[in-house]
């Protein structure tokens, strides 16, 4: 829980300092930490995270994972996509 809250205290904050010069390198941080939001909940619900001894674990492969995971979800095959899309920028 202590890591989601932290995540969320972060996207707030960049929320809140989103202006035209920012959005282009905001939106993929913000798309990062939605996949990790999103991942801790999975493996909540699964019940794999419950347990104290596999917090830190569940972590680890959230912050190791993440991008791979994000990235399974638009699968395209058009190479300029990849180049241009800021959905495939994530931090």
């Amino acid at each position: 829980m202590d890591y989601y809250c932290k995540l969320s205290k972060e996207a707030n904050q960049l929320v809140e300092k989103i202006n035209a010069e920012t959005l282009a390198l905001t939106l993929p941080k913000l798309m990062a930490i939605d996949e990790k939001c999103t991942l801790i909940i999975f493996y909540i619900f699964n019940g794999y995270a419950l347990a104290e001894d596999t917090a830190n674990a569940t972590i680890q492969l959230i912050e190791q994972e993440y991008k791979k995971t994000y990235r399974e979800k638009y699968i395209f095959d058009m190479p300029e996509y990849e180049t241009w899309s800021i959905s495939q920028r994530i931090i």
